[in-house]
């Protein structure tokens, strides 16, 4: 099963006055309500869950329940061969329970998560470390220090996941309990998986991916699955596509008509450069300001303040759709 979720108009109000748009809105398709959220790290910019189940009625009557919830937080220009940085951040959760009581069984083994590359072999990917968590803790690993990135995406896995079954902590629970696992850099896939020594009840982790794709057309697919005793297993799958690419440039922006793009109060210009995208240009001394707003990654700060002068470029929208 699937849900796709979207900005509500009480979304957007709820942000209203965050960054306010001046010039024209109807050439960006955008009503005076809805803004552009300033604080990405608790309102992605789309958002999908899906959930499985396998259930043994025998002896045993135990069930395994898991869900997953997958966030798209927008992207930045990159270039020089690495294209646009997606960032997605990834929550999944699963519990075991007795069948007819509901009570708690312990029978999880292992949990795991992949992206792979579909179609292009210049994508690039990279886990961001100590924005990453698993739970329960498997190696000896730092605290988890960024609860505030899990919060949003683990509430999506844990709803979804009450369909079938209870899961005993709360997104503020399972963030808390977090301990950070060893991300990975400069990969063309990449995967985890997380063992235990002995049965689990409930279990859950967090990870915020950057997958960067430099081409035209784009396919790729972010996975979950979680094996349990009595040879129970699960899984979730997300197929993405990226359909047309932009490549940004101060001229290209200049160049646009005064209906495809607009000044924000922050100084910054918002523009639709083709169907499908729309992007905001900030400039160099804006930043340091803008992406702590954005609630992006203090490594793509510092990845743009290192090019000194020159703007950013940040997608809002860009063409990318769940295909399944």
């Amino acid at each position: 099963m699937l849900e796709k979720y979207k900005f509500s108009r009480r979304d957007a109000l709820k942000k209203a006055g965050a960054l306010s748009l001046g010039g024209s809105f109807a050439g960006l398709g955008l009503s005076n309500t809805a803004v552009i959220p300033a604080a990405a790290e608790d309102t992605p910019q789309e958002k999908w869950s899906k959930n499985d189940s396998d259930e043994i009625y025998n002896t045993w009557n135990v069930g395994l329940y898991h869900s997953s919830a997958v966030g798209w937080y927008g992207a930045d220009w990159i270039g020089g061969g690495d294209g646009w940085g997606h960032d997605f951040r990834v929550s999944s959760t699963t519990s075991t329970r007795d069948t007819e009581n509901d009570n708690i069984v312990p029978a999880v083994e292992e949990q795991s998560w992949w992206l792979t590359n579909g179609t292009t072999q210049n994508m690039y990917i990279s886990v961001h470390d100590k924005k990453i968590g698993v739970h329960p803790k498997v190696s000896d690993s730092d605290d988890f220090d960024h609860t505030e990135f899990a919060l949003a995406i683990a509430r999506e896995a844990i709803t979804r996941l009450s369909s079938l079954a209870t899961f005993a902590f709360s997104a503020a629970d399972i963030a808390a309990k977090y301990v950070v696992d060893p991300g990975a850099d400069g990969s063309h896939a990449h995967d985890d998986i997380w063992a235990y020594n002995d049965l689990k009840a409930d279990t859950s982790f967090f990870r915020w991916i950057k997958a960067c794709t430099d081409s035209n057309d784009s396919v790729f697919d972010i996975g979950t699955e979680c094996v349990g005793n009595y040879d129970l297993a699960c899984d979730t799958n997300y197929t993405f596509t990226i359909n047309g690419d932009y490549v940004p440039s101060e001229g290209t922006v200049s160049n646009l008509s005064s209906q495809r793009k607009t000044t924000t109060s922050m100084g910054t210009t918002l523009f639709r450069p083709k169907s499908g995208w729309l992007v905001e240009q900030i400039p160099y001394a804006k930043i340091a300001k803008r992406t702590k707003q954005l609630g992006l990654s203090e490594e793509t700060r510092e990845r743009h303040l290192n090019s000194v002068g020159k703007p950013m470029y940040f997608a809002h929208e860009a063409p990318l759709t769940l295909v399944q």
